[in-house]
């Protein structure tokens, strides 16, 4: 993230306070968010005086506590910036799970990041031109090129002894809606488990995302063959799988966040002409 980018992080900061007082929101005392907050404050506060001086001082701390901090801030007040057109009531009902559950990286199930998750996903529809709605199966999108309504049902597993359970959920849960749709993967937690230190990412961003793309690549094939011909397991057929990565940079020093998506099917599905709408769409959203 250069510094443009912590530029922008401040501002978003700024606008998410404003309007967690507009909607009513209130940050129950024992959610970790506000000392998260408050951590990121104090590094782009010394980012600001020195962005050396805040690099080697930002690495003499608790890297695993200040990289969790700063990917669940930067989620969450880009997220909430940019959804502020949706309906307050079911915006505010989201957000306030959000900050009630904790929704850092520590391999931990909880409602908050399924629910941010849901938010990051209706955000990167909306950024594509899509009409985005907050229901059922979990986000519905249409115009923009599609023929009809679709749906997203979002999943962000803890393990990857969760991940084919949530996809089969997902799948579930497009079929009691009774819309075509996908699931929406968010690999965060299950490429990144067990991060305990810096990670140097090319400074290039088309060149980290293409390392982040072959991750997620390689995760789909897996996927499809711990699905396939598996009682109770339906073929993974229509799937969005993301990954929002932040490693360390040398030059210049500071944070680099990447976010890759890849879109499955399979030959001849149904599916496939309303994928291929949405991921024509998505090339002005990965970043």
């Amino acid at each position: 993230m250069a510094t443009e980018g912590y530029t922008q992080m401040r501002r978003e900061i700024e606008a998410f306070e404003q309007m967690s007082q507009e909607l009513g929101l209130s940050l129950p005392k024992k959610a970790p968010m506000q000392g998260y907050l408050d951590l990121v404050k104090e590094f782009l506060a010394d980012h600001a005086v020195s962005p050396e001086g805040a690099a080697a001082k930002w690495k003499e701390r608790d890297f695993h506590e200040w990289y969790k901090a700063m990917i669940a801030v930067d989620k969450l007040v880009s997220v909430a910036s940019a959804m502020g057109t949706q309906p307050a009531k079911p915006l505010r009902d989201h957000l306030q799970l959000v900050l009630t559950h904790g929704i850092s990286q520590d391999f931990e199930p909880s409602q908050g990041k399924n629910y941010l998750y849901e938010l990051e996903v209706a955000n990167w529809m909306q950024k594509a031109g899509f009409e985005v709605d907050l229901a059922e199966p979990d986000i519905r999108v249409r115009g923009n090129g599609l023929k009809d309504a679709f749906g997203l049902a979002c999943k962000f597993p803890a393990s990857e002894k969760k991940l084919n359970n949530r996809i089969s959920e997902g799948y579930d849960q497009i079929e009691r809606a009774g819309i075509p749709g996908i699931v929406a993967v968010g690999m965060d937690l299950i490429v990144c488990e067990g991060m305990k230190r810096f990670v140097e990412i090319p400074s290039e961003k088309e060149e980290a995302l293409g390392v982040v793309g072959a991750i997620l690549a390689d995760w789909v094939q897996r996927i499809e063959k711990q699905r396939a011909g598996v009682a109770g397991r339906k073929p993974l057929d229509g799937a969005l799988f993301s990954l929002h990565f932040a490693g360390h940079v040398r030059e210049p020093a500071g944070l680099q966040t990447v976010t890759q998506m890849t879109f499955q099917t399979v030959a001849g599905s149904p599916l496939t002409e309303h994928i291929a709408v949405i991921a024509g769409n998505f090339g002005k959203v990965c970043g």
